[in-house]
């Protein structure tokens, strides 16, 4: 019986009790059918400062809009004795600008609950502001003063930079955060301006000097290559005279960063298959990671290579985490997901196992990425459907989550309305679709990594998936 029920019989029996007359029963609920008519908005493209591309999304109902602001370079720009260089120069953005120094700029934000943050991309950065309507005025003039004349004090760089030189060595202790650093390097190669960590190295970050912080975002800050995002409860008119106003007189003051290559997808050379160790003396558990050449995003196999990852890892039911969690008990959980970049795709599956079971979690993770290759059934692609279009929905009831997602199709080079032409994909992609493009995935090109006690797992690892597996050190540089 449940709880409702209860209580409306709890209710009838008191008011027979008291002579008062019986409450109605609630009506007959509604039938629950399928609804395949949902679809995303689209936002409206249109012009802005510099002739910038803005992608709008009216919102209104709730007083609150969330800006991002997309600008073209990324960590892929930071030069080779300074990797963190990009990352680094963006921070310092929010660390003091024009008359206020880094607490008097915290404190006007504060003052009217306004939230700015800067993050960087492999081929973007992105400035994120969220406020209420009424203060976005007050909120595009501190993001002016950010973006413009941001002051970069010998004094507060110090300190940053010790903040994120403690932040690397913390990092270096994380097996994760090392399997998932050391991957993307043999991924890419070493060489490859794509390879490094965003965050940089101890040694690239004591290399970096105001100067060159700097220069650094003189290069990147220009508003004609600039895509703006607004999602909320600001009509077009309004977002676009308050741009206009704001930064109207916003202009390039040095010269344009260099335009380097995308990477070539598919064939990334080191993306071709390695099997890497990592060392982690006395870790109670493993991490297992494997990226296998996926597709990128203007790759038109895109969305039935996604639908056939999620039967593979993509939810709480897929093969992955009914196999190594629920039958075996080997992990907490396993995933896979399609990892994109301008100009190239990855799958990419991830899982932590307890150490005892090392081997035996590697053999059968293996065999699920085989056995994906042969082919899915029709109610895992129903479900995979499901799933994907459940993801659309709570992204889409979200306002900064929008927001994020637009950010997410901007930096991959894609349109504004890829969210819908997606789905309506999905919707038209058949089993046979899927289990094509799955068979072009090949263990022999994957890339695996494995963190942890190699005196305990070395062997069975290399039991279970024969290789010339590399031992290597925490920074991805072999070792004897």
């Amino acid at each position: 019986m449940t709880h409702m029920l209860r209580s409306v019989l709890l209710m009838g029996a008191l008011a027979v009790s008291t002579g008062c007359p019986k409450p109605a029963l609630p009506p007959t609920p509604p039938v629950v059918t399928a609804d395949n008519t949902w679809a995303p908005d689209a936002p409206v493209v249109a012009q802005t400062v510099a002739n910038g591309e803005l992608w709008h999304l009216h919102r209104p109902g709730l007083p609150l809009v969330s800006l991002r602001l997309v600008l073209p370079g990324g960590s892929s720009l930071d030069p080779a004795e300074q990797h963190g260089l990009t990352s680094f120069s963006d921070d310092m953005l929010l660390r003091g600008s024009g008359d206020m120094d880094a607490a008097a700029f915290s404190a006007a934000l504060q003052r009217d609950a306004i939230d700015l943050s800067v993050q960087t991309h492999r081929s973007a950065t992105v400035v994120s502001l969220d406020c209420t309507a009424d203060v976005l005025p007050a909120a595009l003039a501190l993001l002016d003063q950010a973006l413009t004349a941001p002051s970069f004090d010998a004094a507060e760089v110090d300190r940053a930079r010790a903040q994120r030189i403690q932040s690397r060595k913390d990092a270096l202790d994380d097996p994760r955060s090392v399997a998932s650093a050391v991957g993307w390097s043999w991924w890419f190669g070493a060489d490859s301006p794509y390879a490094h960590s965003g965050a940089g190295t101890v040694s690239g970050l004591e290399a970096i000097a105001p100067d060159d912080l700097s220069a650094s975002w003189t290069a990147r800050a220009r508003p004609e290559t600039a895509r703006w995002v607004v999602v909320g409860d600001a009509d077009l008119d309004t977002v676009q005279d308050l741009l206009e106003k704001q930064f109207g007189d916003w202009a390039p003051s040095g010269d344009a960063p260099p335009t380097l290559p995308p990477p070539p997808g598919r064939t990334v050379p080191h993306a071709k298959g390695g099997r890497i160790l990592v060392d982690n003396p006395g870790a109670s558990q493993t991490v297992l990671r494997v990226w296998m050449p996926g597709w990128s995003p203007t790759d038109p196999r895109l969305v039935a290579g996604d639908l056939g990852t999620v039967v593979l890892g993509g939810t709480f039911t897929s093969r992955l985490n009914a196999l190594l969690r629920e039958e075996k008990g080997y992990t907490y959980g396993a995933r896979a997901s399609v990892v994109t970049g301008q100009g190239y795709g990855a799958v990419q599956v991830y899982t932590n196992v307890f150490i005892d079971t090392t081997g035996d979690a590697l053999a059968d993770l293996t065999g699920e990425l085989k056995r994906i290759t042969e082919g899915v059934t029709e109610d895992e692609v129903g479900k995979a459907r499901a799933s994907r279009r459940t993801d659309a929905i709570e992204v889409a009831a979200g306002r900064a989550s929008t927001a994020y997602h637009l950010v997410g199709l901007a930096v991959d080079g894609r349109p504004a309305d890829a969210q819908l032409s997606d789905l309506r994909l999905a919707d038209r992609v058949q089993k046979s679709d899927i289990d094509g493009v799955m068979a072009t995935l090949s263990l022999d090109d994957a890339m695996v990594v494995v963190v942890g006690d190699l005196e305990k797992i070395r062997a069975p690892v290399e039991a279970a998936l024969p290789g010339d597996w590399q031992v290597v050190d925490v920074h991805g540089k072999p070792v004897q």
